[in-house]
């Protein structure tokens, strides 16, 4: 399922202006899609993880919709592990059938992850949705917030959904981060406007991760800080039955000389107050090659790494995934990188763009048709982040209305218009002079320019 959709303007407008219209479609980026999930229960093989997988199918199969234990008030939720502004939710229902319909459902979004009433609400839906369908959700207004939670208020029964989809115009999609030439086995992921590059099908020495990543424009993943880190946890628990090793190349090395204990990462960095593992690192008379790290985060452990020693004799590091088992295939990592472009540009109605080029650094320039005014800024460049600068100007139609006739002269519309941009010429008759400008043009404000001028009589008038 495509991370990116179109969504309806009048849907995520966070900002009130008319110069926003229903008819205006922007690209949207669902920030659900394989983050961490959770539920109230679980039951018959529907875990939180089947509701943001990317399978939209009605049919549960005891792997493909959540499902909970019939209870009262049942709740699924999301962790978008940091705050978005969110406007839509859509939500595909479990088909037929034997199975209680979604009734009486709440949305909420919001910052709190153990008392869900905490979070503003979002939508209700008081009555019964139809099994097998996709129905999308509004908010009243934009909501800020890292988790989003579903729930029947009220309700005994049992909440399963097949697919819940959370979209913001904050966050770009997977597709956007496929290197030029990419394989189809390349696995992509995208988040807080970084790419990830999972190559999970193939394994190498550390020397071939790192080169493998650095021809895709990027490098292995350092400096795991903040939530990029359960975000990578999450991206590698979900892929878990298709990982063909238990090892992960991350970019951190350690520094050469045998008593060394400083590691840095590969952009340089020093990697500060590492949690290394019971009684590590230790070479063991120099006949151990692997030196363990964990990364513990809210006291809990979610991840640790080994340290591998490559044939160049120095110390690298690589992500302990599955942990516990001997290595026999080593995977060639995680690349992180920033995308090579900005994708196709908003624009609102009325508007088109001049310039095709997309990639980082260019630039595009707005116009409005005859007769309107460009509002916003003209240019929109594409930023290293892969966002385009500044938002989407818009165009208002302006008209300054007919002029008064001149005495002793002549008006003349310059293509015989009277909107925004137009000039009217002033002429006098034979014998007059033209006191003022002669010209005036049609202004952004819907005036005319300056003050009207004046045929004066030089003689025998």
């Amino acid at each position: 399922m495509e991370s990116l959709v179109v969504l309806n303007v009048s849907q995520l407008n966070t900002i009130p202006s008319p110069l926003f219209v229903p008819s205006v479609n922007v690209a949207c980026t669902n920030i659900a899609l394989m983050k961490p999930a959770n539920q109230s229960t679980t039951v018959r093989g529907g875990a939180a993880a089947n509701g943001n997988d990317g399978e939209r199918t009605p049919v549960h199969d005891g792997k493909s919709c959540t499902e909970t234990m019939k209870e009262a008030s049942p709740w699924w939720m999301v962790d978008l592990l940091k705050p978005y502004p969110v406007r839509v939710v859509r939500v595909a229902t479990r088909g037929c059938c034997g199975h209680q319909p979604l009734k009486d459902i709440e949305i909420r979004v919001g910052n709190s992850s153990s008392d869900l009433q905490r979070n503003p609400l979002c939508a209700w839906f008081p009555g019964t949705i139809e099994e097998g369908v996709t129905k999308t959700f509004t908010c009243a207004r934009t909501l800020v917030g890292q988790h989003v939670f579903l729930q029947l208020v009220g309700v005994e029964g049992s909440l399963s959904v097949c697919e819940v989809e959370v979209f913001t115009t904050d966050e770009f999609s997977n597709d956007r981060c496929a290197p030029p030439g990419s394989s189809p086995d390349v696995e992509l992921a995208s988040f807080d406007r970084t790419c990830y590059e999972l190559s999970i099908a193939r394994g190498g020495s550390f020397l071939d991760a790192r080169t493998h990543c650095q021809k895709h424009g990027g490098d292995l993943v350092h400096g795991l800080e903040g939530a990029a880190t359960p975000f990578l946890l999450a991206q590698l628990e979900r892929r878990k039955p298709t990982l063909k090793t238990q090892l992960v190349w991350i970019g951190a090395t350690k520094e050469p000389g045998f008593t060394t204990r400083t590691w840095r990462w590969v952009n340089g960095e020093v990697v500060s107050r590492p949690s290394w593992g019971k009684e590590q690192p230790n070479n063991y008379n120099g006949e151990q090659n692997c030196v363990e790290v964990v990364l513990r985060i809210s006291h809990s452990l979610l991840m640790s790494f080994d340290r591998i020693k490559p044939k160049s004799g120095e110390w690298a590091v690589m992500i302990d995934f599955l942990q516990g088992a001997a290595v026999t295939f080593l995977s060639n990592g995680i690349n992180v990188k920033s995308p090579s472009d900005c994708g196709s540009p908003d624009k609102l109605l009325n508007t088109t763009i001049s310039g095709s080029n997309y990639s980082v650094e260019a630039v595009i320039s707005y116009q409005c048709p005859l007769g309107h005014r460009l509002v916003g800024e003209r240019n929109r460049s594409c930023t290293v982040n892969g966002f385009w600068s500044g938002q989407a100007p818009g165009c208002q139609y302006v008209d300054c209305g007919s002029l008064p006739k001149l005495d002793h002269g002549v008006v003349m519309l310059e293509d015989n218009r009277t909107t925004h941009g137009a000039w009217a010429r002033y002429s006098c008759h034979e014998n007059y002079t033209l006191t003022g400008r002669e010209k005036r043009q049609c202004g952004d404000d819907g005036k005319w320019s300056d003050e009207p001028p004046q045929c004066l009589c030089e003689s025998h008038c």
